[in-house]
């Protein structure tokens, strides 16, 4: 069985849509779907709404008292192994999954039967007023079923020999609970087990940016801290050597790209002058790898996150 989870708090209408993105999904053949919520609440508040979706497959619900999303996607991995899952697909509250979602994900694993985790792209949807100093995506350049070390948190599937009690019994870790970043940590503990990821590009999510998430400054300051947070990720599970070598390399490439991205900026202005507003964006986004290793020697962490703001 694959168990679908979404963990879910103070997003009443996206979880809607997205629970009915879950119902649209083309069913993988060899596997019973069925579909839990966690609601991440001090209080239940959802339980009557969420145990009404209409969704065609079995539906399931928490209630997880203790706030943060690593304390309910660890609920998620605990109800997973109470319910007998073989796989756990995890999608965000705030995305909709394509219906042919699921069935990619069985496509790669039919070429690559060894995988215990697999992990695939967000897709966004780009408001009017989004950021002109930002470059809209593109499709990401991984190629199909490239080995990766980390994972999309709201976009992965994973098997029970990573999270179940007779594999790695693996959960996400409490020290990046309000920060983000707890996916990150999970795939570099993963691999470093034994288990890397491959990337699956045709298992699409999509997830539209609104509000502080469409402005540049949100963009820049989730960058430098989502940068200063990979870094403690890594410390746990890498030498002081490795560590140091691989912020020098990080560190020169921001450099470099940064220049370069400037360079191209300035000589694209007196012809078009909204590629060179992007090129100034993406210089300026290269310099928050600069200013996250900054804060991870200094010791500085994220500042937890208070609430979920801008979120209907």
């Amino acid at each position: 069985m694959i168990l679908i989870c979404i963990c879910t708090r103070e997003r009443d209408q996206m979880l809607a849509a997205a629970a009915a993105a879950v119902g649209r999904l083309a069913r993988p053949e060899d596997y019973e779907v069925e579909l839990l919520i966690v609601e991440n609440e001090t209080s239940p508040r959802q339980a009557d709404v969420i145990k009404g979706f209409d969704i065609g497959m079995p539906l399931h619900y928490r209630h997880e008292p203790a706030l943060g999303l690593v304390m309910a996607r660890n609920r998620a991995l605990e109800t997973a192994i109470e319910l007998g899952a073989q796989w756990v697909a995890f999608t965000d509250d705030d995305q909709e999954v394509e219906p042919d979602w699921l069935t990619a994900y069985q496509t790669a694993l039919r070429a690559n039967p060894q995988q215990k985790i697999l992990t695939g792209p967000y897709w966004y949807k780009y408001p009017e007023d989004f950021s002109p100093y930002r470059r809209r995506q593109r499709d990401r350049a991984h190629a199909e079923s490239v080995e990766l070390n980390t994972i999309m948190g709201g976009n992965c599937l994973i098997h029970r020999d990573i999270f179940g009690p007779n594999g790695l019994n693996l959960r996400f870790n409490l020290i990046f609970n309000f920060t983000g970043c707890e996916d990150t940590e999970y795939g570099l503990r993963a691999a470093a087990a034994g288990f890397p990821f491959i990337w699956v590009k045709s298992a699409v999510v999509r997830e539209a940016l609104s509000g502080h998430r469409a402005t540049y400054r949100d963009q820049w300051i989730r960058s430098m801290w989502i940068r200063s947070n990979i870094w403690r990720a890594r410390r746990g599970l890498e030498t002081r050597v490795q560590i140091t070598l691989a912020l020098l390399k990080s560190l020169d490439r921001a450099v470099v790209m940064g220049a370069w991205e400037t360079l191209k900026g300035l000589g694209l202005f007196p012809f078009n002058k909204t590629e060179a507003r992007i090129c100034f964006g993406e210089a300026g986004l290269h310099m928050t790898s600069i200013a996250g290793i900054w804060l991870y020697a200094l010791g500085k962490h994220p500042k937890g996150y208070a609430t979920v703001r801008a979120r209907p």
